[in-house]
């Protein structure tokens, strides 16, 4: 609270100075206000203003965006073995996502075939079609069982080797065979001649091979011919005989192409891995 006494508008000011020990006495009795002692006076509170409500976070508090984009700082930050400034342990790393997990590993079957001309496939795919079967796998002029292998490029090389040394191997088609294999086993092919270089050239990629593969056992030894369909039908067999007697045609051609084909296990879906020429 002032010290200083309060005039009015129509007293004259011009004469007074603070200093003056007439200050106070020159003021009229009627101007002078009297005020309560100081120390009557309570100090009245100042108003508290209300803070607007928003929407948005405390500052001590983070979004969960925020904390993500923490946690990523936090952890370039950190050196390998280390901690941050505050003394914290370093994070654990981020978990991968389910599609970024390690994939299973396949295991293959493998094929080794000789490739037939056009025409003597477009034979072979109409004999089927004659008796309703379906189209045949691919590969089937094959020179060993189907094989599992760990040492694919072992196998490559020999390959590569051999189509240098055996072919072009030229064959014709000599002869319908139809047999029956135990009780139940029925197998038609056509069989090749000359039969003695294609024995010759499968012999010697047998031999190259043995200690890199493991074959299926299939209790048929490898003989010169090219198998239409092998267990067949019952029903059909003797259908399928008949249509490649009446459409046998005596076919001659090169052969100069080699083909190693994959198959996933207990699937026979079989693809092209590598043709050697």
């Amino acid at each position: 609270m002032s010290d200083h006494p309060i005039f009015t508008d129509d007293d004259d000011f011009s004469q007074l100075h603070p200093d003056d020990d007439d200050f106070v006495e020159d003021i009229p009795d009627e101007e002078y206000i009297e005020v309560e002692d100081e120390d009557d006076i309570q100090e009245q509170p100042a108003p508290v203003l209300e803070r607007p409500k928003f929407s948005m976070p405390l500052r001590n508090q983070e979004t969960a965006h925020e904390k993500a984009a923490s946690q990523i700082h936090r952890q370039e930050s950190l050196s390998p073995g280390g901690s941050d400034a505050a003394g914290d342990a370093p994070l654990p790393p981020a978990e991968a996502p389910a599609e970024a997990a390690a994939e299973e590993v396949i295991t293959y079957r493998y094929r080794i075939a000789l490739v037939l001309s056009p025409e003597v496939e477009t034979q072979v795919k109409a004999l089927r079609q004659a008796v309703n079967l379906p189209d045949a796998e691919i590969g089937i002029l094959t020179l060993l069982p189907d094989f599992r292998t760990d040492n694919l490029d072992d196998v490559q090389e020999i390959l590569e080797e051999w189509v240098q040394d055996h072919l072009p191997l030229e064959t014709t088609l000599e002869s319908i065979e139809a047999r029956t294999i135990g009780s139940q086993r029925y197998l038609a092919a056509w069989q090749l001649s000359p039969a003695e270089p294609m024995l010759q050239a499968q012999e010697a990629l047998s031999d190259n091979l043995s200690q890199y593969i493991t074959p299926e056992e299939t209790g048929l030894p490898f003989q010169s011919r090219l198998i239409i369909a092998d267990h067949t039908p019952p029903k059909i067999f003797p259908l399928l005989v008949r249509e490649m007697q009446t459409q046998f045609e005596r076919l001659t051609w090169q052969m100069d192409t080699l083909e190693l084909l994959r198959a996933p296990e207990d699937d026979a879906r079989w693809e092209v891995l590598e043709k050697f020429v």
